[in-house]
């Protein structure tokens, strides 16, 4: 069996600079395009019940400086993982993070005590990796919640269904729109597909429009 060290060498990135960097700028394009869906290359081993973007997230946003919340299990494997492979600082309140991890949002209730930065400060608000059923830009489908992004990013508007984010979390995500620039930045992960939805980013149902490829 092999050793925690070795174990640990087949989870991070595979050559740490290159991959970091691919990661970071695809991070990027995702939050400067709020709603575009982006997918990450795989990273190789995944620890257990964590997506493929949402581990890639973690290797590339984690570090020392970072405080760390999740819902997983105190016990749970991946959370020993998160926090020996990123050395982040795992804080048992969701009020202390820097950086969080949902992996089961149906399992929450919302609103949780996230910091949303300051008006001098916004930036220190959390940034939020929730893991969701399934994401898709544009979609016929009619299975999650359809929602209509506008704002910072997106020419005109765009068109996004969730698919496991109980009504509660957007209820809560757009009255925090009123405290803008103060936010959430938050991205939504499936498999190795990422959206982004920025603190900046107005969210509403989708309603009676149309939400069909353009």
């Amino acid at each position: 069996m092999p050793s925690h060290a070795e174990f640990l060498d087949t989870m991070g990135f595979r050559e740490p600079v290159l991959e970091s960097q691919e990661a970071f700028r695809t991070l990027l394009t995702a939050m400067a395009h709020p709603g575009r869906l982006v997918t990450f290359k795989n990273p190789g081993l995944i620890p257990r019940d964590l997506y493929a973007a949402s581990w890639v997230v973690l290797l590339t946003l984690g570090d020392d400086s970072v405080r760390f919340w999740t819902d997983l299990p105190i016990d749970h494997e991946a959370r020993w993982a998160v926090q020996s492979v990123t050395r982040v600082r795992t804080v048992s309140e969701s009020r202390e993070a820097d950086l969080a991890l949902v992996t089961d949002p149906s399992g929450l209730s919302f609103p949780l005590d996230f910091p949303i930065g300051t008006e001098q400060e916004p930036y220190l608000g959390a940034t939020v990796i929730i893991q969701v059923s399934s994401l898709c830009q544009w979609p016929s489908s009619t299975s999650g919640e359809a929602l209509i992004l506008s704002g910072p990013g997106i020419q005109g508007r765009t068109a996004l269904r969730v698919r496991g984010c109980p009504k509660s979390f957007w209820d809560w995500r757009r009255s925090l729109e009123a405290v803008y620039p103060r936010g959430l930045d938050v991205l939504f992960t499936h498999d190795a597909d990422l959206v982004a939805v920025p603190r900046s980013t107005h969210v509403l149902p989708m309603g009676g429009l149309s939400c069909t490829s353009p």
